[in-house]
């Protein structure tokens, strides 16, 4: 099977196995020549959210956006190594690396997703924040991720190396290959805070609750929200 259909088909799974065994999905794809409708759907989109009236998907164009955490608390993290055909700027190939991370359970304050993207030679920054004094709340979260810094981070009950096919989450496998790079967290926690991470896609297959959510276009290549 090619890496493509088995990102394809690890994401079909993914959203058939969440929490009401219903598969649903609301794709986010922005075109630099279809900027105003593109916002109207991320606006629609972010009022289901909150509303928990659907599972979200965002993906961009195959290029990477970017997630700022200001503290995460999670139960049930599992991380594995695979690859996507994405179009990599910094790379002369179209696949790169990718990690398939999910959390069962998750609060998160501070989240701030921020997408860089061109029209007409001028650049714009579309954010989509949910900044308050409550933190955002969610459930069955998956990840493709290139990287993540985080300061301070505990782990517990973390197992490192365990082979990837062996990880699920919420008993929804990650697509790891046998012998494959694989850390076990699902039945430990995370504490992190202070987090930036660059993601190619996120896909929210339970629900996620925002409680004050922000939606916003800049000029220029923004950096928070």
């Amino acid at each position: 099977m090619k890496v493509r259909e088995r990102a394809s088909f690890w994401h079909s799974a993914m959203l058939a196995e969440a929490e009401d065994g219903v598969p649903r999905g609301t794709r986010w794809g922005i075109g630099a020549g279809a900027l105003g409708p593109s916002i109207a759907t991320v606006v629609v989109l972010g009022f289901a959210i909150t509303q928990g009236a659907l599972a979200a998907s965002f993906n961009v164009s195959d290029q990477k956006f970017f997630l700022n955490v200001k503290e995460l608390q999670g139960t049930g993290l599992g991380a594995v190594l695979a690859a996507e055909n994405v179009k990599d700027p910094n790379s002369k190939k179209d696949q790169t690396g990718v990690l398939h991370a999910a959390l069962a359970e998750a609060q998160l304050s501070g989240l701030c997703i921020v997408v860089h993207q061109s029209m007409l030679g001028v650049k714009y920054s579309i954010t989509v924040g949910a900044n308050g004094s409550s933190p955002s709340s969610g459930n069955n979260l998956f990840f493709d991720i290139t990287d993540l810094r985080a300061s301070p981070a505990t782990l517990k009950g973390a197992v490192l190396g365990v082979s990837a096919d062996e990880i699920a989450v919420n008993d929804t496998s990650l697509g790891g290959q046998p012998g494959g790079f694989g850390l076990d967290l699902t039945r430990g926690s995370v504490s992190l805070r202070d987090v930036v991470a660059s993601a190619y896609q996120s896909q929210v297959a339970g629900s996620l609750t925002l409680p004050n959510l922000g939606i916003n276009v800049k000029l220029g290549d923004v950096k928070g929200c």
